[in-house]
């Protein structure tokens, strides 16, 4: 049931070391290529990294954009704190989605949000944590990032609009019990 992978779903910040099975990864992917889009566009591309290297060198290029302060929305303190050796936006997961979008695309964040939460509760149905991340659309615009993400074939004519975390989690899945927030008003 759906419902059940909605309510199980929870962010992750602590993985094992190992990747995900193929046959695991694949369903994820399935899932989140089935999302739906405006006008049924289906332009959101799916950046799988899984290279321990790659994965080292997007979470030091990321870290070094935002202690530059090329972050957007991260304050200037917080920015200062970050040690860019050791500091890992991605939590260590041994998978890393990026969702990328044309950026003249009316839908472009809507249709990658789509295509992120189809990922995570298809990867919550396989008991799989995730994380929604957004550390590499708030530096995107710093030029060590962007040739990080020209390298991996990501156009300049495409914006990141998140990323996924994935892996197994290191410890218990525990989801917080959602009580408040998305008002329903009946008219």
């Amino acid at each position: 049931m759906i419902i059940k992978a909605i309510k199980n779903r929870c962010s992750v910040r602590s993985y094992k070391p190992e990747k995900i099975r193929e046959e695991e990864l694949q369903e994820i992917l399935e899932a989140a290529r089935m999302a739906p889009s405006g006008s049924n566009i289906r332009k959101t591309r799916i950046f799988v990294i899984q290279k321990e290297e790659t994965l080292k060198e997007i979470a030091k290029v990321v870290a070094l954009a935002t202690k530059a302060g090329h972050a957007d929305g991260i304050s200037k303190e917080r920015a200062a704190a970050i040690d860019p050796e050791t500091h890992n936006f991605f939590y260590h997961a041994p998978t890393l989605l990026i969702m990328t979008s044309p950026e003249d695309s009316y839908n472009a964040y809507v249709d990658a949000a789509c295509v992120i939460e189809n990922a995570m509760l298809q990867a919550a149905e396989l008991n799989i944590g995730t994380c929604w991340v957004n550390n590499v659309r708030r530096t995107q615009k710093d030029e060590g990032v962007r040739a990080f993400l020209r390298n991996i074939g990501v156009r300049d004519d495409e914006i990141v609009i998140g990323c996924v975390a994935v892996g197994y989690p290191a410890g218990e899945m525990k989801p917080k019990e959602q009580t408040e927030g998305h008002e329903v008003i009946r008219v």
